[in-house]
């Protein structure tokens, strides 16, 4: 039987195969509030956010108390490198604080650097970490420290090796974990890609210090878009080896907009299958999600604001827990970039609901980069669903 250890290392991610886990409460660019915040803004980089601010109300029971605080701000530029920005967040709850500030370099789209303070019962830790990127933007080294007994430790060092054709296609990544002091060890992983016209066609993937073969999955095409991965179980797997886990399989409409996304686990026999709607500007409308193993069945809608790209309603069921609803309402105020308020409420049974409140505010832009960033209706064709470094290796 394939355990838990095998799931979880079967997730490996194509894009960032790493090992660790830095800590970090949110994605590099700094989004921690999730799809229906993100959904809602116009699509940018972390540069195109200076000035502002997202804060997110939990309310529990819904009795107006506020039960956890989130609150992030994208800052200015620092000077004097005006390619580095400062990402603040905090977060509380009952016996809880979090805060980080993360500089990101937005020349070359990196993290590199994340300072990290929590206090849990009234004990405070510390710990930060440093990174360098690539010329491509992949990250090639991490580095984490804690603050004990008043000095800073050096715990971790973690390295990205990468190797790239003529074309600059990555073709091999190696990724190494040194821990130096708790539980010291070592751990690789090996990633190496084959390519035919333009397309990665094959991936393989080794782990440990041998770099013992972990698993293979092949992919076909239609053009440049995805339609079908099969993953196959390597020499890491005793008394597996070569076992079909998964297979994936995508389709699409007319205008490259993803339709489905169906995958089939082959010994536990578990499906997850995704269905995606759009309107004419290829926005997507009603979202469903079955998972056979988490006995999932999810449908999803957004109505969106017929003359701008902005969501106004948004509302989710779940067909085998009827009595589970969740549903979000926007409001907007000013032109761009405005400000943006969101009402979320989530109902299980007869349970208190669950309310959360959200508000994000931008100071104004300068007129270029007001411009620059303006959302617009236009068909999306570019919007192609995943493919290429995009896809990732399952998820249990």
């Amino acid at each position: 039987m394939i355990n838990q250890q095998v799931r979880w290392l079967v997730a490996a991610s194509l894009t960032t195969a790493c090992i660790s886990d830095d800590g970090s409460k949110d994605d590099d660019d700094g989004a921690d509030t999730g799809a229906v915040l993100e959904e809602a803004l116009d699509p940018g980089t972390a540069d195109s956010r200076a000035g502002c601010t997202v804060s997110a109300e939990t309310d529990v029971d819904a009795d107006g108390s506020v039960d956890r605080l989130r609150v992030q701000t994208w800052h200015e530029q620092l000077a004097p490198d005006d390619s580095l920005m400062e990402i603040s967040y905090h977060e509380e709850s009952e016996g809880y604080v979090y805060d980080s500030t993360k500089e990101w370099d937005t020349d070359l789209g990196c993290l590199v650097a994340l300072d990290i303070v929590e206090v849990v019962e009234g004990v405070e830790s510390q710990r930060r970490y440093r990174y360098e990127c690539d010329a491509q933007n992949w990250r090639t080294s991490r580095t984490y420290e804690a603050l004990r007994d008043g000095e800073w430790v050096l715990l971790e060092r973690e390295s990205w090796d990468r190797q790239y054709d003529a074309e600059g296609n990555r073709i091999r990544e190696l990724n190494y974990l040194e821990r130096l002091v708790d539980d010291p060890g070592e751990e690789w992983f090996l990633g190496e890609w084959v390519w035919e016209g333009g397309n990665f066609v094959q991936y393989d993937a080794y782990t440990g210090e041998g770099l013992t073969p972990y698993y293979t999955s092949t992919y076909t095409y239609e053009g440049d878009r995805i339609i079908s991965e099969v993953l196959v179980l390597g020499e890491y797997f005793e008394g597996s080896v070569g076992d079909l886990y998964r297979t994936t399989e995508w389709s699409y409409d007319t205008d490259g907009n993803t339709l489905s996304q169906r995958t089939d686990y082959s010994e536990s026999g578990d499906v997850v299958e995704e269905t995606w709607e759009y309107d004419a500007y290829a926005r997507d409308t009603v979202y469903t999600l079955y998972d056979s193993d988490a006995n999932d069945d999810v449908v999803e809608t957004t109505d969106w604001d017929p003359g701008i790209y902005r969501i106004d309603f948004a509302t989710w069921t779940h067909n085998t827990k009827p009595s589970l609803t969740w549903d979000a309402a926007y409001a907007y105020d000013g032109g761009w970039p405005w400000s943006l308020n969101i009402e979320q409420r989530y109902a299980l049974d007869d349970n208190p609901p669950t309310d959360y409140r959200t508000e994000y505010t931008c100071g104004a832009p300068d007129t270029a980069d007001a411009a620059r960033m303006q959302p617009r209706l236009q068909h999306r064709v570019e919007r192609r669903g995943p493919r290429l470094d995009e896809v990732r290796v399952g998820t249990r």
